[in-house]
């Protein structure tokens, strides 16, 4: 918990040296180098400061550092795409500053689980009850704003993905 509090700090400065040896905490074995973006994608709310690609292996990954408005401030976000199945592999959680009371719930992990193994081919959208299609993401109940900001911060990277 330390290492990941001390990371997301770092990440905060933006230092390329540092960005690196946080994703090789991650992907120990990966060979990781710095790739482009389409800035005209970029909005005043959410907007992507970096794009690594992570070769781990046979698989690659295309790791996006994208900040994206919540409720109280930014909240950053590390979003990964895996290149051989066009799929969110994960969406990490870097640093926010939302309420406890209900925009904190996004630390816990559950929330965020929802956007693995999600297809590119559509567009997250939030809902507030009940998931009806693949690409649906349930918000957490009085935190919609908060949820918004990861579904903006997922949708950016699958927009550049695509790009």
């Amino acid at each position: 918990m330390a290492l990941l509090i001390a990371a997301s700090l770092v990440l905060l400065s933006f230092n390329p040296v540092q960005r690196n040896e946080y994703l090789a905490s991650i992907y120990p074995e990966a060979k990781i180098k710095k790739s482009a973006y389409d800035e005209s994608l970029n909005s005043n709310d959410c907007f992507v400061g970096y794009v690594y690609e992570v070769r781990n292996g046979s698989s690659l990954l295309e790791c996006y550092f994208i900040k994206s408005m919540g409720y109280k401030d930014f909240v950053h976000y590390m979003v990964e795409i895996d290149c051989g199945s066009e799929r969110i592999k994960k969406v990490r959680l870097i640093e926010e500053h939302e309420t406890d009371d209900y925009g904190g719930y996004i630390r816990e992990g559950w929330f965020l689980e929802r956007f693995e193994n999600l297809s590119l081919n559509h567009p997250t959208e939030i809902v507030k009850m009940h998931k009806e299609n693949d690409y649906d993401i349930v918000a957490i109940t009085g935190a919609t704003i908060t949820s918004l900001s990861a579904v903006k911060a997922v949708n950016l990277a699958m927009e550049n993905y695509k790009n």
